[in-house]
C-alpha cells in the first residue's frame, strides 16, 4: 500500500492455537467511504458432524465469532443438506428451502447454530 502497489486478492487459512477453530483473513484495501462485501463458501468435510448415539441423527454445529470493533455486520448462512435428509431442528429465524437450511442476521455478538437431521 505504501509502495502504491495492488494487493492481490487472497484468503489465508490460519493457523488457530483453539481445538476445532479454523481461522480465515483476508485483507481488502479501500478508499474513503467505499463498501465491499466480501464472502466465503466452502465444503466440510463428512467427519465435522456428530453423531447423536443410539439413533440415526446426526448435529452439525457452526461457531460464529464478531470481530471485535465491528457492530452489527450483516451475515448470510446456508447449509444445504444431503440428499433425503429428514430435518429434526434448526435455529429460530432459519427458513428450510428445498434441503438448504438459510439464515440472515446482524453479528452483533458471537453466533451458535446448530443443525439436526436424520438420514433414511
Amino acid at each position: 500500500m505504501i509502495l502504491r502497489q495492488k494487493e492481490q486478492g487472497r484468503v489465508d487459512v490460519l493457523s488457530e492455537e483453539i481445538e476445532g477453530v479454523q481461522g480465515f483473513g483476508t485483507l481488502k484495501v479501500l478508499m474513503g467511504g467505499e463498501s465491499l462485501s466480501t464472502g466465503f463458501e466452502f465444503l466440510l468435510p463428512e467427519d465435522i458432524l456428530d453423531s447423536m448415539p443410539g439413533s440415526s441423527k446426526l448435529n452439525y454445529h457452526l461457531k460464529v465469532q464478531k470481530q471485535p470493533g465491528t457492530s452489527g455486520v450483516p451475515i448470510s448462512i446456508r447449509i444445504h443438506l444431503p440428499k433425503n435428509a429428514v430435518l429434526e431442528s434448526m435455529p429460530g429465524g432459519a427458513v428450510n428451502q428445498d434441503n438448504n437450511i438459510l439464515f440472515e442476521t446482524s453479528l452483533r455478538t458471537d453466533l451458535e447454530f446448530d443443525v439436526t437431521f436424520s438420514m433414511p
